[in-house]
């Protein structure tokens, strides 16, 4: 810093006709230089200053020096770095001489809590001007890569006194609204040393990570742990629409811009990573390449790139950059420039690196001006939120969308485009449009829309993604108490796992109302399910209340639809794809049809997947009874197993016979007889060679009969969830076209329909104890069927148990009590009125000490659980976690004063046994303890 000079200047200002500025106020007189070498006169309030030749946007201009016209003292920035304290001295300056087109605030801190300034600079600098594009330009992300955060200083410097006395420089501010964060690494610079060319030392954080590798990124998992100032520019770009961005790096020269980072579908030896704009993003890195003084040379620091550009991935690959998080996740067209060969140069270099980036880093800012803009608004002229700017052959990760004013920004070069507008409730619109070259206007060519409110119905054409996902909001708003719409997870790129639930009361379970699932498309290239679960969505909520039938079981049943449990690998499939492969895995490669827990196979572990851990968790989250898993390729039901039992599995298949290739559940007869209801009620599936080449008696098939699986859906519904599952293959050809959708519809709508309604077979009922209190895991049993895993009780106590007509001994058995049991005959006559017969149990309590004996795990669970439920008020059982091989690792915590939490004063004592499993010391006879005033006190705790 230097030069400071003080004048106070309360008047305007003129042109005299000598071609000086003059600033009247009278006083004595008083001759210097100034700086630039041109002469200043001061007579008490009135300056002359010299105006000298510049080099400006458009051509010769008149550049003037006035840096005195500032309301208070002023201190002229030199060419120099400047520390923490002076960035942020000179940063407030700027802000209280220019208080009217200038805002400075903080975006956040720094691992050592430096303030991240940014100063805001336009016409309206404190908030966003509809209309008004929000511009970025940020610094130092690399601590050791400090030029472009002097630049952006004397850029600061530059438009503010250029303001109002430089046409450009005016219609620049004017006309946007310029953020500039000339530090976003201050830790890392504050240890970073002028000279060092090549090195590390300031690159990083405070806490020694990259910021440029830890933002999401749209290609790979990013696990890195998140920074504090990753997460303060993630907040900020979400918090501003903005439409332009460039970062500031050192290390080379050149224009980067994405992808950083390779996409999945590049071919092996492919290196450059196209996205959907590459276009756009090539031209606008273009010209800051050109307009630079020597960028566009291209041959640089021992690097050669064409025009001085380079994509990304095509340089060197990059996950969790900056620039791919902006363009992705902000909507924002972001590219990364290298100004330097030295990371950290000398400061007597800075002056030539201002005038050779000035005029780059001024037209740059003006290509926010090309393409569209506008706002989307109702009939009523309120203002869209969300609505998706779809530009034809542009296939954007995340769409561009409305801001909550309506807003929304498209940078698009010259040219021809057909543009679509969409939004959830409103009927698109499409406009072809013509763009010229406006940025020489400051701004871009005006383009609104007004969309109508539509109904929701589905037309018979393929969905995305985004389609989907408006169908579906459509319905959520226009039926708000009939359907309930929730996501039960994330894709491996990120999307939406929607469910629609539907039926009185769809946003909670009711103790007797059964729970029943759809789900759809979990090989993205089978979407004939997918597609059919729209209209049947459409279908039960038209019908509500209209059609008596299902209005009643809509009452008595909750239904719950998962259009699409694989939409990454849907959003790569093809239309017209009869066979193939495309679409089928997820984003990771990976068929979530074989990436479930096997019940017969406990060797098979695969890594699970973000879909199937979602569904995972979504089958424990609800007491499902019945689901159905829509899939294409054949015509067919097909029920559990898939896999066959463990003695067959080392012999090869063909070896096996006929009967030993059936994988015979416990519930054979349930299975077939649902899969029966599916297939009967298709007017195709139970036809011989209904798809050519493959014959299926009656329309269904057992799993492993027809080929043998591990891993699969169905299978682990069945095991795991309690809840019986069919496979229902539905299309000869996986990805059929839109026009024969309309008659799979027609085809599979009864049979849709007349299987959701087998929820209500066999029995339901809660188990409680003599208190009226409901047991939860009590294991309900029917005679003679011997499941691999008990079906347990709800936490209401409740159970659901599909059961065909006939005669049954269910028992029933719970840790602490009685076992129990019944006779019961099972007509399932009142499955039309839509309720599964009732037999309920009470249990009597029992001792749980059986003995000085030995305990499996199985007896020693049973014990602990039965402890528990005879002395709920003093203790507490919970697991810290599974074996190897998933057993839980129970504890039981026992107190007389609170056995859920630590209290106050009152120790913690634990004991731990068979560390090593041969060592088996039997168990303290706690039961009996009980009663002992010694042993539980208000003064012990014991774990």
């Amino acid at each position: 810093m230097a030069n400071t000079k003080s004048w106070f200047v309360d008047c305007g200002f003129n042109v005299t006709d000598k071609g000086q500025i003059a600033v009247e106020d009278g006083g004595s007189r008083e001759e210097g230089e100034d700086r630039n070498g041109g002469t200043w006169l001061h007579q008490g309030r009135s300056i002359t200053l010299k105006i000298e030749g510049w080099q400006g946007l458009l051509g010769t201009q008149l550049q003037i020096h006035i840096l005195a016209l500032f309301l208070g003292s002023y201190t002229a920035l030199d060419f120099t770095y400047h520390d923490a304290h002076q960035l942020q001295s000179f940063l407030q300056g700027i802000r209280a001489n220019h208080s009217a087109i200038t805002h400075l605030y903080s975006i956040g801190k720094s691992v050592d809590g430096m303030e991240l300034w940014v100063l805001a600079i336009g016409k309206n600098p404190q908030q966003h001007s509809i209309g008004t594009p929000e511009f970025k330009y940020i610094g130092n992300i690399h601590g050791n890569e400090p030029v472009g955060r002097e630049l952006l200083l004397h850029l600061v410097e530059y438009l503010v006194t250029g303001y109002g006395l430089d046409p450009n420089v005016t219609a620049l501010v004017d006309s946007m609204r310029i953020h500039i964060l000339p530090a976003l690494n201050p830790d890392g610079f504050a240890i970073a040393m002028v000279g060092d060319c090549e090195g590390v030392n300031g690159r990083y954080n405070k806490n020694g990570l990259n910021l440029n590798r830890n933002f999401p990124d749209p290609f790979e998992e990013n696990r890195v742990e998140r920074q504090l100032e990753t997460q303060a520019m993630m907040d900020w770009i979400q918090s501003e629409p903005f439409v332009l961005s460039a970062t500031f790096h050192g290390g080379a020269v050149l224009a980067n811009y994405p992808y950083d980072n390779r996409k999945p579908d590049m071919f092996p030896n492919a290196t450059y990573s196209m996205a959907p704009d590459d276009d756009i993003l090539r031209y606008v890195s273009k010209v800051y390449s050109t307009t630079h003084a020597n960028m566009f040379i291209g041959n640089h620091c021992g690097l050669t790139f064409p025009d001085g550009i380079v994509n990304g991935a095509e340089w060197y690959a990059v996950k969790g950059g900056l620039q791919d998080y902006n363009y992705v996740w902000g909507r924002c067209l972001d590219i990364t420039l290298e100004l330097t060969c030295c990371k950290y140069p000398q400061a007597d270099e800075l002056p030539q690196l201002w005038d050779d980036n000035k005029a780059a880093m001024l037209e740059f800012m003006r290509l926010i001006h090309l393409g569209i803009k506008g706002q989307v608004l109702d009939e009523n002229g309120s203002p869209i939120d969300g609505a998706e700017i779809q530009v034809e052959g542009r296939d954007n990760i995340l769409p561009f969308t409305s801001t909550q004013n309506g807003e929304y920004y498209r940078i698009l070069l010259p040219g021809n485009y057909s543009i679509k507008v969409s939004a959830t409730g409103y009927e698109a619109q499409v406009k072809n449009v013509l763009l010229h070259n406006n940025r020489e206007n400051y701004t871009a060519m005006a383009l609104d829309w007004t969309l109508k409110k539509r109904p929701c119905k589905p037309d018979f054409s393929h969905h995305n993604h985004s389609a989907l996902e408006e169908f579906l909001k459509c319905i959520a708003l226009k039926y708000p108490g009939l359907t309930h719409l929730y996501t039960v997870g994330k894709s491996t790129q990120g999307r939406n796992l929607w469910v629609m639930a539907i039926g009185r009361n769809s946003t909670e379970h009711e103790i007797g109302r059964p729970e029943f699932k759809y789900v759809g498309n979990i090989h993205g290239n089978e979407v004939v399910g997918r597609e059919l679960l729209i209209h049947l969505i459409f279908h039960l909520v038209a019908s509500y209340g209209n059609d008596p039938d299902l209005t009643l079981y809509l009452h008595h049943t909750r239904v719950h639809i998962m259009v699409s449990m694989n939409p990454d690998g849907n959003q790569i499939s093809e239309e017209g794809d009869k066979t193939g492969l495309k679409g089928r895995y997820n984003a990771n490669k990976v068929d979530l049809n074989r990436n479930f827990p096997d019940a017969l196979n406990e060797a098979h572990s695969p890594v699970i997947q973000n879909e199937t851990q979602a569904v995972m968790n979504w089958l424990q989250d609800h007491p499902f009874v019945l689901s159905g898993s829509l899939h294409g390729g054949a015509l067919v039901v097909n029920y559990a197993y898939d896999n066959l039992p463990p003695k067959f599995q080392d012999i090869p298949y063909e070896n096996l016979t006929a009967e030993e290739q059936y994988s015979r559940s416990p519930d054979d007869d349930i299975f077939r007889h649902i899969s029966l209801v599916y297939a009967q009620n298709h007017p195709k599936m139970q036809q011989a060679n209904a798809c050519p080449g493959s014959t299926f008696p009656d329309g269904i098939t057992n799993g492993a009969a027809w080929y043998t699986l591990e891993g699969g859906m169905q299978d682990y519904n069945y095991v795991w969830g309690q809840c019986l599952e069919d496979t229902l293959e539905l299309s000869c050809v996986k990805y059929p076209n839109s026009s024969d959708l309309e008659q799979y519809w027609r085809d599979n709508k009864q049979s849709l329909l007349e299987y959701m309604k087998l929820v209500h077979l066999g029995v339901k009922g809660r188990v409680m104890s003599l208190n009226g209190q409901p047991i939860s895991g009590a294991s309900v049993h029917i005679a003679g069927r011997t499941n691999l895993k008990a079906y347990n009780t709800t936490k209401e106590g409740e159970y659901f148990r599909l059961l065909v007509a006939g005669i049954y001994q269910i028992e029933v058995s719970a840790p602490g009590y009685f076992p129990a049991s019944k006779t019961v005959t099972i007509e399932n006559t009142a499955r039309d009125s839509y309720s599964a017969q009732t037999v309920d149990f009470i249990l009597t309590p029992s001792t749980c000490f059986d003995g000085y004996i030995y305990h499996n795990f199985s007896a020693l669970q049973r014990f602990l659980k039965c402890i528990h439920s005879n002395y709920p008020s003093i203790t507490h059982l919970y697991s810290i976690g599974r074996s190897s091989q998933g057993r839980d690792l129970w504890v039981l915590a026992i107190s007389g004063k609170n056995s859920k939490q630590h209290t106050l004063g009152i120790p913690e004592v634990k004991y731990v046994g068979n560390m090593h499993g041969n060592e088996v010391s039997t168990f303290i006879k706690i039961e009996k303890e009980f009663d002992s005033s010694v042993f539980l006190t208000d003064d012990y705790y014991c774990t």
